[in-house]
């Protein structure tokens, strides 16, 4: 008896295998997203990226990753499938100001990108299959 419910387990465990994407590939068509970022011609040094559906393509993959010294990378296992995006990046600076909460004192910072690429944003990308989908913004401060 304990040797058919071992047998009904393992062909149990087969079936879920088989149906897992198979190495390099990923069931939604993901695809790596890479690139730079700078403000006013200088690497922006710490900060996120995100990016967020377009329209219909809600069901679509949303993903997004830290900037470090000027670069962000998505690997194929959090990219995005093929499709529009809107972009939001943000970078934020300490003030040296602190102000006081219910939870004690916090820094106050300084979001350092304008809001037309973070809270307004409206710039968007779109992720191709079979392209290297790298993509660089180079976004002036609003002065």
């Amino acid at each position: 008896m304990n040797l058919l419910k071992g047998s009904a387990s393992l062909f149990l465990m087969g079936i879920l295998l088989l149906s897992l994407p198979g190495c390099g590939e990923d069931s939604q068509g993901r695809k790596d997203v890479t690139g730079s970022i700078t403000l006013d011609g200088t690497p922006v040094t710490d900060g996120t990226i995100q990016f967020e559906p377009c329209g219909k393509q809600a069901e679509r993959t949303r993903s997004g990753a830290p900037i470090v010294d000027g670069k962000y990378s998505i690997d194929l296992g959090k990219g995005l499938a093929p499709g529009e995006y809107l972009v939001r990046i943000s970078s934020k600076k300490d003030t040296g100001k602190t102000t006081t909460t219910g939870m004690g004192q916090e820094a106050i910072y300084k979001e350092m990108i304008p809001q037309e690429f973070n809270t307004n944003s409206d710039k968007k990308i779109t992720v191709k299959e079979g392209a290297k989908n790298v993509f660089d913004f180079n976004i002036k401060s609003s002065k």
